[in-house]
C-alpha cells in the first residue's frame, strides 16, 4: 500500500509545484514508484514545468468519467508518473471522485502518491489533503506566506490531518541577512510544525546551495534516512 502526500501552501507564488516535480524526480531515484497528482482543477501546470504538456491526451477526470483507461491517462516524467487535471473546466463534480477513488486506484501501484494541491484553502484543498496520510506544508520565509501556511494548517487539523511537515523554500540567505527575508528558526518556532526541509532559492549558483540536493535529503528522510537539513 503506498503513501499518499498532499502537498499545500494556502497562497500562490511560494513555488509548491516546483517543489512537487523536485521531490517526485528525487523519490524516484531512490527506486520509489511514484505518481505526481496534478491536484489543480482548471489551472493545471505541472505538465509544463515537467515539459510534457504535449503529451497529455487523457486527465484523470477521463478515468474517473470512463473514457480513457489509467494507463492512457498516464505520462512518463523520467522516472515517476504524471496524472493531469482538465486544463479548461474546473470539474467540481469529480473532486470527490478525485479525492475518494482515483488515488486509492493508484495505492496498489506505486509507492508514494503525491497530491499537488491547488493554492488557497477552498473546496479543492479540503478534497485534495482528504485522502492524504501527510500534509507538507510549503511556505516561503516571508510574514505573508507564513501567514497563509499557518490558517491552511488550521484548516488541515480541522478537517483530521494531524501528521502535518513543513518545508521552508526559495531561502536566499543574503536576504535574511538584509531582512527581506525572515529568520529561519523564528519560522519553525512560529509554525510549531515539523520541518522536513529546507529548500534554497533556485537563483542562487553555487554547489553548497543547491535545491536538487535539498529534494534529494528530503527524500532520503522519507525513505527513513537520519540526514541533516541543509544549512542556510
Amino acid at each position: 500500500m503506498s503513501q499518499i502526500i498532499t502537498v499545500a501552501s494556502g497562497k500562490g507564488g511560494t513555488g509548491k509545484s516546483h517543489f512537487c516535480a523536485g521531490f517526485a524526480r528525487a523519490l524516484s531515484s531512490l527506486g520509489k514508484k511514484v505518481a505526481l497528482i496534478d491536484g489543480a482543477m482548471g489551472l493545471r501546470t505541472l505538465d509544463m514545468i515537467l515539459g510534457v504538456d504535449d503529451k497529455v491526451f487523457y486527465t484523470y477526470v477521463d478515468v474517473i468519467n470512463g473514457d480513457c483507461t489509467l494507463e492512457e491517462a498516464s505520462v512518463e516524467c523520467g522516472g515517476f508518473t504524471l496524472f493531469s487535471p482538465p486544463q479548461n473546466t474546473l470539474c467540481e463534480n469529480e473532486l470527490t471522485d478525485f479525492s475518494t477513488n482515483f488515488s486509492k486506484d493508484l495505492q496498489n501501484l506505486f509507492d508514494f502518491i503525491i497530491i499537488d494541491s491547488g493554492s488557497g484553502i477552498s473546496n479543492e484543498f479540503i478534497q485534495a489533503i482528504s485522502p492524504a496520510d501527510k500534509v507538507i506544508l510549503i511556505t516561503e520565509p516571508t510574514s505573508e506566506s507564513v501567514r497563509c501556511v499557518d490558517r491552511a494548517a488550521g484548516v488541515a487539523e480541522e478537517n483530521g490531518k494531524k501528521d502535518l511537515l513543513l518545508v521552508i523554500n526559495k531561502v536566499n540567505p543574503d536576504y535574511i541577512k538584509k531582512g527581506i527575508q525572515s529568520q529561519i528558526i523564528t519560522i519553525i518556532d512560529m509554525l510549531g510544525i515539523t520541518t522536513i526541509g529546507i529548500v534554497p532559492d533556485f537563483n542562487l549558483k553555487n554547489k553548497k546551495h543547491n535545491p536538487d540536493i535539498a529534494f534529494n535529503n528530503i527524500a532520503r528522510r522519507f525513505v527513513g534516512e537520519k540526514v541533516p537539513i541543509m544549512d542556510l
